[in-house]
């Protein structure tokens, strides 16, 4: 197939752009190419990961080519309106004179679906379009937004969708296309890399990973950990707006050992992950009802104990004997179980011995991959 992807990815840090970038380069991998246009080098310092020359490389492994928008200056017409959607557009098109694609796929409703949209009508080829949670919780039904997206995907010839959202897709006249259920790829185990770090006490750390925003629950976390073993370390690997705020609320005596790492690329994540105690993913409120966090998936098949916030922990019932409950809202409970789960290797000793068990029931990601294919390949027709 040749595809024409638009879309998050690297370095654009989050699960939606990670999952891009693992799906796309096993295409790649098996034969077909794909064209990949995003924005993904101009998104926002707080939301994008540094680049190294090693890095740069991997953005465009066998089979991906990248168009990528930059940051540089354009025509003024309204101020500081940055027209990622246009750009993107302009882009696409590009790619498709080259590749003359099979179909536009794009991921993640705003602005990478409109943008498809366009480009589908313009190039007379068919549309599909994968969301999110959070592009349908909170952006669908925005009332300035909800006109244009709602016909945005009336007009897409099939949606990649959840169960429980298919009949609404279905009565809107587009074909839903039941979501496989995503694994994660071999990359994701116990037995590879762990970070080194003379200034960093990564062994006797807890780890949190992901956007540093108000529902991810971190202030309970910082506020936890700093009533634990001076020892201790505790890693932050995430950037966003509100990242400085709660820099700015760590104490004087814990500064030495809470360690802002910022964004970190989708291929480094394990090796991380591996390098650290445990996992914690303390969220509240977060405010789509459908999110379940990959992360605590990623930390098991990392051979990592995951502790997980009591509101998203029975989305997880199949793993429960693996993962540790938490109440971020219970300070004292959730200081011992932080630091229980530092000190004691013997879960973590459990979970590598029972990595099998525990792949089985996450998936096999060779199966999502051709699950995928076969979605593409039938939509090709």
């Amino acid at each position: 197939m040749n595809i024409l992807y638009i879309g998050k990815y690297p370095p654009i840090q989050g699960g939606e752009s990670n999952k891009a970038y693992w799906l796309l380069k096993s295409f790649g991998e098996r034969g077909h190419s794909i064209s990949v246009v995003s924005n993904c080098m101009e998104v926002e310092q707080d939301y994008r990961c540094k680049l190294s020359e090693e890095d740069i490389e991997k953005l465009q492994p066998r089979g991906i080519k990248l168009y990528s928008s930059f940051p540089v200056k354009v025509p003024s017409f309204i101020p500081k309106t940055n027209p990622y959607t246009e750009k993107l557009i302009s882009l696409a098109l590009e790619a498709a004179d080259e590749i003359n694609p099979d179909f536009v796929f794009s991921w993640y409703l705003l602005p990478y679906s409109v943008a498809g949209h366009v480009v589908a009508k313009l190039i007379n080829k068919k549309h599909i379009i994968h969301h999110a949670g959070s592009d349908i919780t909170r952006l669908y039904n925005d009332p300035y937004l909800h006109n244009c997206l709602k016909s945005v995907i009336q007009n897409a010839d099939s949606i990649l969708t959840y169960r429980y959202l298919s009949k609404q897709f279905q009565e809107m006249g587009v074909k839903p296309i039941l979501m496989p259920k995503s694994s994660f790829p071999q990359i994701f185990n116990p037995h590879g890399n762990k970070l080194i770090d003379h200034e960093i006490n990564y062994n006797n750390s807890a780890l949190f990973l992901g956007k540093i925003a108000k529902p991810k629950g971190i202030e309970y976390l910082i506020n936890s950990f700093s009533e634990i073993d001076k020892n201790k370390s505790l890693i932050i690997a995430g950037g966003g707006e509100f990242k400085n705020n709660v820099e700015e609320r760590v104490k004087d005596e814990d500064k030495n050992r809470i360690h802002f790492i910022g964004n970190l690329l989708n291929w480094k994540i394990p090796e991380l992950i591996r390098s650290v105690k445990c996992v914690v993913v303390p969220e509240h409120n977060f405010g789509v009802p459908i999110h379940r966090s990959g992360i605590p998936l990623e930390s098991l098949l990392c051979g990592v104990t995951p502790l997980v916030s009591s509101e998203i922990y029975h989305k997880y019932q199949n793993l429960k004997d693996y993962i540790v409950e938490i109440n971020p809202l219970d300070k004292n409970s959730f200081t011992k179980t932080l630091e229980r789960a530092i000190n004691d290797d013997k879960m973590n000793m459990k979970i590598v011995n029972e990595y099998k068990t525990i792949r089985n029931i996450i998936g096999d990601y060779d199966n999502y991959v051709k699950q995928m294919e076969n979605i593409f390949l039938e939509f090709c027709k």
